[in-house]
């Protein structure tokens, strides 16, 4: 017999459907699941899966990005030798152990070779080749208890002995162990140096820390998520930002900046689930801007967010944290550190006509071209070494892993063409405004070169592929400070589409 080839007594399942295939077919008792996984190991190859592995009675099927193709990968139960794995909360990991035979058809589908850099043998006494490991977002309770089904001696409802594999459940540690055995020399020496894990999930959740300038505490749950290939919540997020503020700004710099909470932009953005009686939401003579105002309008009852120079805006979009800062919100126009106004000297418009072409450029072709040079700063768009695989950026994978119905319902301001770059006209003619308005005594400077306090929203992203997608963020929190403006100071609502 063929070594690729199965058994003659197992090729043929129930119903007469062919095992090559049985994987392709859906279980018609419903013990199968579909598992999105953030990253796969086959060996020491690890992937970030855009697909749901499918995993049945009858084995599992992985979907897998491989120079910018996908490769099927079947693997049926009776390869499948062993099954471990760990439902925590903070780290949900399965690892299958597979028949060494099987090795040479896995090999041979992924283009692995002796020399690659990448390998799997199941009998290899190497560890980082020896197992497939697959780290899901998360495993709810019902597909646990499929798995367990699907691993059992009996089938669900019946005390006939089935063949293949049995599910044994891991501790944290467990898991843990097996995980820095599996990964590359220079990153198990990481692991190993790194402090263990406080507390198992099973243990009850306790207190480790608390940061008594902001008041923020910090759990066992919360310094798990520090772990490798976890994500970072929203309690270090909100932590680390009010660490900087107190530990390394400048006593003025910490007065004339806000921070708000990560929950800040999703209250914002969050439409009600629910009609409320008496509530805007339902009126469709208030505007969008006002409804998404007024969810959070009591975030800002004890401060004054134009009096701040810098408002920083936390905000997570599919799993991905980025920042938006809302630069001297007060001010109508350029000006000096001294208060006097500046029209948009020729370096900030040629500024802005470079990066102009540079986003009609990206909205093309979706990439990212060139860097950014700000006064002595040059900040690089991330992107990936030639001929390295999509599947070897993390960073990249994220925003396809994550399949939120939050994130398509966000209730975002519609963006126009000049969302991320203006040209200077506009902030011309606001100076012009506000000096014809009496707010400016003095005419604006020309040409000048000296340092400028300059109103605008800025967005510090890692992903420089999402830049289009940023621009509803930048229309949402013009909108807000509109309504803000006009709710807080009792005047007329100012444009300040023409201002930031």
């Amino acid at each position: 017999m063929n070594e690729y080839e199965m058994p003659q007594n197992i090729r043929v399942c129930g119903g007469g459907i062919p095992d090559d295939n049985v994987l392709d077919t859906l279980s018609e008792d419903g013990r199968y699941t579909h598992l999105l996984c953030r990253t796969i190991r086959i060996g020491s190859l690890k992937v970030f899966p855009t697909e749901r592995v499918f995993i049945s009675r009858h084995g599992i099927k992985l979907t897998l990005p491989l120079n910018q193709t996908q490769v099927t990968v079947k693997i049926y139960r009776h390869e499948i030798v062993k099954v471990l794995a760990h439902f925590g909360k903070g780290m949900p990991v399965i690892f299958y152990y597979i028949r060494a035979r099987v090795g040479p058809r896995i090999r041979e589908q992924l283009n692995m070779t002796k020399n690659s850099k990448f390998y799997f043998d199941p009998s290899s006494p190497d560890e980082t080749h020896r197992r497939i490991t697959l780290l899901p977002e998360k495993i709810p309770d019902e597909v646990k208890c499929i798995l367990s089904d699907i691993y059992s001696k009996t089938s669900s409802g019946s005390e006939e002995p089935q063949d293949g594999p049995c599910l044994e459940e891991l501790s944290i540690k467990e898991a843990n162990n097996i995980l820095v055995k599996s990964s590359p020399p220079e990153l198990r020496n990481v692991n190993s140096a790194a402090p263990p894990i406080p507390a198992p999930v099973s243990q009850p959740v306790q207190t480790i820390y608390i940061y008594k300038p902001t008041g923020i505490s910090i759990n066992t749950e919360d310094y798990a998520c520090l772990d490798k290939e976890q994500f970072i919540n929203d309690v270090i997020i909100d932590f680390y930002l009010g660490f900087l503020l107190q530990e390394m700004a400048t006593p003025h710099i910490r007065e004339k900046t806000h921070i708000f909470s990560t929950f800040f932009y999703k209250r914002l953005t969050q439409k009600p689930t629910r009609k409320i009686s008496g509530s805007i939401e339902g009126d469709p003579h208030i505007s969008a801007a006002k409804k998404r105002h007024s969810r959070v309008q009591s975030w800002t009852k004890n401060i004054n967010v134009f009096e701040k120079d810098f408002i920083v805006v936390p905000i997570n979009s599919n799993a991905h944290w980025f920042l938006a800062i809302i630069c001297f919100p007060g001010l109508k126009g350029c000006e000096t550190p001294e208060g006097r106004a500046v029209e948009e000297c020729q370096r900030f418009r040629s500024l802005r006509k470079r990066e102009r072409i540079k986003l009609d450029e990206m909205q093309k072709t979706g990439k990212a071209s060139g860097s950014v040079t700000i006064g002595n700063t040059t900040i690089s768009p991330v992107t990936k070494a030639p001929g390295t695989p999509a599947s070897t950026d993390p960073a990249a994978a994220t925003s396809l892993l994550v399949n939120d119905e939050e994130e398509e319902n966000r209730d975002e301001a519609e963006s126009e063409g000049e969302d991320f770059v203006q040209f200077g006209e506009e902030s011309q003619e606001a100076a012009a405004g506000a000096n014809s308005s009496g707010e400016r005594a003095q005419s604006p400077l020309r040409d000048f070169d000296g340092p400028v306090r300059h109103p605008c929203i800025l967005i510090f992203d890692s992903l420089p592929q999402a830049g289009n997608s940023r621009v509803r963020v930048v229309a949402t929190l013009r909108d807000w400070l509109a309504v803000e403006y006009q709710v807080n100071r009792n005047k007329d609502q100012i444009c300040w589409n023409r201002i930031l």
